[in-house]
């Protein structure tokens, strides 16, 4: 696993309560809602208009990444150097509880290349093979040596051009010039990971927002069959959507609470069960491997 987190923000006050179940969140929400806990546009609004009321003194606590939403309101303490924020413990239902779901990621990732049975130059493997072997997961990580990385006391440390690019780029936009950055079929290294976050507040949100004992775990990379795929789709698409408007009319009130078994039997009459069957599948052939 690496050391991606994401988690609470907060600029002002801490809240401690969150679920443990469906049925424990969407009460929950709607009672934040009503004690006007909750921004009634979070539900709807565009990134601008978010990080514009966090820079304007309207946000107290938000949910973002380590990296993209820690980065992006550092860069706006140089306009509001008054601005306090730091990474908050995730909410948990009662006091004292850990938070249950896991938020980190997979080191291999669900992204990947293949060479097909019908490739005029079969040697184009060596390309993808190279990237599993030392040099080619330095390249990978961290770029070019002597622009994006020097090697101090034998590890790869990112230079000024990605940490404080010139050209004003992020530290992933000036490091994909020359690396592959989290996005292909490459082992990505705890020391990337740790190496492209500039500030102190974000290093300090890896040990703020660790789940060490959560009991909820993503899937691990694994894969559909292309029927399994259709078939899954197919069912998820309207539970999906189904789910998105009910949630938040239940958030809002303007759906009565106890209409939530009612919408848990339609959820079921859409063959959600069909649908879990097929990821139960996936994770079985998985095991397996």
């Amino acid at each position: 696993m690496d050391n991606l987190r994401d988690g609470l923000i907060v600029f002002s006050g801490r809240v401690h309560d969150h679920h443990n179940a469906q049925q424990d969140t969407l009460p929950l929400f709607n009672r934040w809602m009503n004690r006007g806990i909750l921004d009634p546009d979070g539900f709807t609004q565009d990134a601008d208009a978010f990080f514009a009321k966090i820079a304007s003194g309207r946000a107290g606590l938000v949910w973002g990444y380590t990296g993209g939403t820690l980065g992006r309101i550092q860069t706006m303490q140089a306009e509001n150097p008054k601005m306090n924020y730091q990474p908050a413990p995730n909410p948990v239902l009662n006091a004292g509880e850990a938070f249950p779901v896991d938020q980190s990621s997979y080191r291999v990732n669900s992204i990947g290349g293949a060479i097909s049975a019908t490739c005029s130059n079969p040697e184009a493997a060596r390309v993808l093979d190279y990237n599993y072997g030392q040099e080619g997961n330095l390249s990978a990580n961290y770029g070019k040596e002597g622009v994006t990385y020097e090697m101090v006391d034998g590890k790869p440390q990112f230079t000024e051009f990605v940490l404080n690019n010139p050209d004003g780029l992020s530290i992933e936009k000036a490091l994909s010039i020359h690396a592959g950055c989290n996005n292909k079929p490459f082992l990505v290294e705890k020391d990337y990971m740790l190496g492209g976050f500039a500030y102190d507040v974000q290093k300090n949100s890896l040990e703020v927002w660790e789940t060490p004992d959560s009991r909820v775990k993503n899937l691990p990379p694994s894969s559909m069959t292309e029927e399994e795929v259709s078939e899954y789709n197919s069912i998820m698409t309207d539970i999906q959507t189904y789910v998105d408007e009910f949630k938040l009319k239940f958030i809002l009130g303007t759906e009565p609470l106890e209409n939530y078994p009612v919408f848990v039997e339609n959820i079921k009459n859409m063959n959600i069960d069909r649908a879990i069957e097929i990821r139960q599948a996936e994770y079985d052939r998985y095991l397996e491997r």
